[in-house]
């Protein structure tokens, strides 16, 4: 255990220089002014159970961003928001790319970084809506200077790209698309946002599904981690046919 503890307190001890590093090419100011201390981490990272199957990151052989956020290093749902809200950092960078609707790419003359937009989900480029979704996303942001607020203790997903609330001239962008109906709001992330903050995105899509805008004014929309995940079934499938072929 002692083991397991200290590989996740060096983990958070890295990301933590490297997003300093990669990121904060601007201005950067921590949001809180109560931090958290490095033994308080620590302490966090040994209550793991190195047999408790929550320390697993990929349960079932499969990446679970839902399953792993409250549940990581066996804490409660509250504590995990307390956690990532004092570890929030902000930075100010220039949007150089608009790759799609909740994906852009951020940096100035020292480097750039691809970014998601925390708490949204827009339609992928294929879905219907997608378009769409990126062409708002360009007019609102691109070639402009943005804040970008994230956490330090938890900055990227899945997929290993960051995550960060993305602000210009103090509009929330990413509540923007939920208003507009151009994303869903993904509450695997809700615990990301005060509780204030996640019933005001919630709120935000209801709103936009009753107006019927954006994605809305289709029937049935569907979400686009379901077409993600039925896209990638059809292409494990065609490369098991393509192997006995």
């Amino acid at each position: 255990m002692q083991k397991i503890s200290q590989i996740m307190f060096n983990r958070i001890v890295f990301t933590s220089y490297f997003i300093l590093t990669i990121l904060s090419f601007g201005s950067v100011t921590a949001i809180s002014q109560t931090t958290l201390t490095a033994q308080e981490v620590s302490a966090k990272m040994g209550e793991q159970k190195p047999n408790d199957p929550r320390n697993d990151p990929t349960p079932n052989g499969k990446s679970n961003i839902k399953y792993r956020m409250s549940p990581m290093f066996g804490i409660s749902d509250g504590e995990f928001r307390r956690l990532i809200l004092k570890t929030q950092i902000e930075t100010q960078l220039k949007v150089f790319k608009i790759l799609d609707g909740n994906t852009l790419q951020v940096g100035n003359s020292k480097g750039k970084q691809i970014v998601r937009i925390l708490g949204v989900d827009a339609p992928e480029l294929e879905q219907t809506g997608g378009k769409e979704a990126q062409t708002k996303l360009s007019e609102l942001v691109l070639n402009k200077s943005v804040v970008l607020k994230y956490s330090s203790f938890q900055p990227y997903d899945d997929d290993g790209v960051y995550l960060a609330r993305v602000f210009l001239n103090e509009k929330d962008i990413g509540r923007y698309l939920l208003e507009n109906g151009f994303a869903w709001f993904d509450d695997a992330y809700k615990y990301f946002f005060s509780k204030d903050d996640a019933i005001e995105n919630a709120s935000a899509q209801v709103q936009a599904q009753a107006a019927k805008l954006g994605i809305w004014s289709e029937t049935k929309p569907q979400k686009p981690w379901e077409y993600r995940e039925e896209t990638n079934k059809e292409i494990t499938k065609a490369k098991k046919r393509s192997g006995k072929n």
